[in-house]
């Protein structure tokens, strides 16, 4: 129980900048099983992109009026055609990673419990069950996966492509999602590790939480990443004259432990010469109150400025928000190292969500209010020195770091 108070508390804290203005009341229930009337539908939408242009500071800056006028059109009375349109609309282009309509923030939706994710040789399975381990998905029903991820890449919110290579695959175990795109959901065509390829029915659903939970989702606007141990926030240990830094949420404390006791005894062990070495692994942090951040950017620079070279961060397309504006300082101010694939994250996004809730269908959408920036403040993620991308065993960005 501590373990899931922590954890709970943990996300409320993270609410300063990972999403900002969203308020924290439950979501309205959304009965997707009923038939929305056409007049309703359309006043959502209206009322979506209403407030698009009143809230969000620079709506049109990556999409024309006449693109977002458009999206307004479809008038659909089916709740999964409905939700597609409203994720559609909301999806502003580059720079909007924490806004737009999630699936896992809409509670009365099921999901397949699979938790897939993108390698550079496909979609696989990584947990979760209806699958094993390991399988990569080849087709939803008679469409090749492919296709499907063609489709639903126009309603996933992203900073940039790998906010999207980060998202997608938790879009595509959503059957409202496949259906409102007109995909036939009632088959999944799988390659098994065996090399073996099988087509049978997905698995029973569970509610949009129980997935949430399964992909480490604390707030709707985290990006999913590789299952890591969540139990703690950040710590260290010491591996030779290597220090590991696991540094998963941008959080001033974890239980007892404080990031500022974390980052004193880092710059002890280099000015001591207990470690040559400072690898910093933020591929699982998707932010949190970015002031929190001070201690370890204290830390980086003393020991940069005194031993450049030392510290390396590990990132990746799960790096975002605030983790994601913090490391673009520093690469950007320090010259410090970056490993592994490109944050999930922009230098300039924009954040500060206000939830909005569409009365007729329930639907929850977030709108962006403020624009952050950060490193060279480009539309871009902070690219790594060295490129390494995940693989399906072993840690290459972390073997390519400690060296």
């Amino acid at each position: 129980m501590r373990r899931r108070s922590r954890r709970a508390l943990a996300g409320i804290a993270a609410a300063a900048v990972l999403a900002g203005c969203a308020n924290g009341e439950p979501a309205r229930s959304t009965n997707t099983s009923a038939t929305t009337s056409t007049t309703a539908a359309a006043a959502d939408l209206a009322l979506l992109a209403e407030n698009l242009l009143r809230l969000h500071p620079d709506p049109l800056h990556h999409v024309t009026r006449a693109e977002l006028d458009a999206r307004t059109i479809d008038d659909p009375t089916d709740p999964d055609r409905l939700l597609v349109a409203a994720m559609r609309l909301a999806n502003l282009g580059i720079g909007e990673g924490h806004g737009g309509v999630y699936p896992w923030a809409q509670q009365s939706l099921q999901a397949w419990p699979l938790h897939l994710y993108d390698f550079d040789d496909g979609l696989h399975v990584v947990g979760g069950i209806g699958a094993p381990v390991g399988a990569r998905l080849v087709a939803v029903g008679e469409t090749p996966v492919e296709e499907v991820v063609e489709a639903v890449r126009p309603l996933v919110p992203h900073d940039n492509e790998w906010t999207v290579r980060s998202r997608l695959p938790g879009y595509l175990v959503f059957p409202a999602v496949l259906r409102g795109l007109g995909i036939d959901a009632t088959t999944l065509t799988w390659e098994l590790p065996t090399g073996e390829m099988t087509t049978e029915a997905p698995p029973a659903t569970v509610p949009s939480g129980e997935l949430a939970e399964l992909l480490g989702l604390f707030q709707a606007q985290v990006p999913p990443t590789l299952p890591y141990d969540r139990d703690r926030l950040f710590w260290s240990e010491r591996r030779g004259d290597l220090l590991y830094v696991r540094w998963n949420q941008v959080q001033r404390a974890d239980g007892d432990t404080t990031l500022a006791e974390l980052a004193t005894a880092m710059v002890d062990d280099v000015t001591a010469g207990a470690v040559t070495r400072v690898v910093i692994d933020a591929r699982h942090n998707p932010g949190g109150e970015i002031g929190a951040a001070t201690p370890l950017v204290l830390a980086v620079t003393e020991i940069e400025r005194a031993r450049p070279g030392t510290v390396r961060f590990l990132v990746g397309r799960g790096t975002f928000s605030a983790a994601s504006n913090v490391i673009a300082r520093l690469a950007h101010e320090l010259n410090v190292t970056v490993v592994g694939e490109p944050t999930g994250g922009n230098q300039r996004s924009y954040a500060d969500p206000r939830r909005i809730d569409l009365p007729a269908s329930g639907i929850v959408a977030f709108v962006n209010t403020r624009l952050y920036d950060s490193g060279d403040a480009s539309w871009g993620p902070v690219q790594p020195d060295i490129v390494v991308a995940p693989t399906r065993s072993g840690d290459p960005a972390l073997d390519a770091a400690s060296h």
